[in-house]
């Protein structure tokens, strides 16, 4: 023995925090955190700024929305990453994922854009940010299982035994 008492963890990391590479767990935990808030955020800032029950209805139901939508990105952007960790899916197979990715945040900037040269209300501008980011997210979303179709046709040997498996 070297002088360390029998059971003293001599290494820093000894118990990871997740089994799971980080980049699967953060992309997942980190998006359902995001729509959390940002339903957090509409509930607390929405009501102060419109006139009306409708606005508030419709700006906390297109939230909830996105919500959702980041809550699908987050668990199809795991897979995704596990996917990638295992050889399933190498870069050159994950181009439907980056136009995703890049339609995404085209219609993104475009709605951001339009918000700005509109010159709508505060409440118009909220409810058409969250109309945006609601349908860029779920553009991205489409692009995550194109590659997780591409992962489940090269496990499966090609796409004409990709139905029989």
């Amino acid at each position: 023995m070297n002088g360390i008492p029998p059971g003293v963890c001599t290494r820093g990391s000894a118990a990871p925090l997740s089994v799971e590479p980080m980049d699967a767990w953060l992309t997942k935990w980190g998006s359902i955190a995001g729509g959390i808030l940002l339903v957090a955020l509409t509930v607390a800032v929405l009501p102060s700024q419109t006139s009306s029950r409708a606005e508030i209805v419709l700006g906390i139901g297109v939230a909830v929305v996105a919500c959702a939508n980041l809550f699908l990105f987050g668990i199809l952007s795991r897979q995704v990453h596990l996917a990638w960790h295992r050889g399933a899916v190498p870069w050159r197979v994950r181009s439907g994922e980056f136009i995703g990715l890049a339609v995404g945040l085209a219609i993104m900037g475009t709605g951001v854009w339009c918000i700005q040269t509109l010159q709508l209300t505060p409440d118009g501008m909220i409810i058409g940010g969250l109309l945006a980011l609601t349908m860029a997210i779920a553009i991205m979303c489409l692009g995550l299982c194109f590659s997780l179709s591409k992962a489940h046709c090269r496990q499966a040997g090609g796409p004409g035994k990709a139905e029989t498996a």
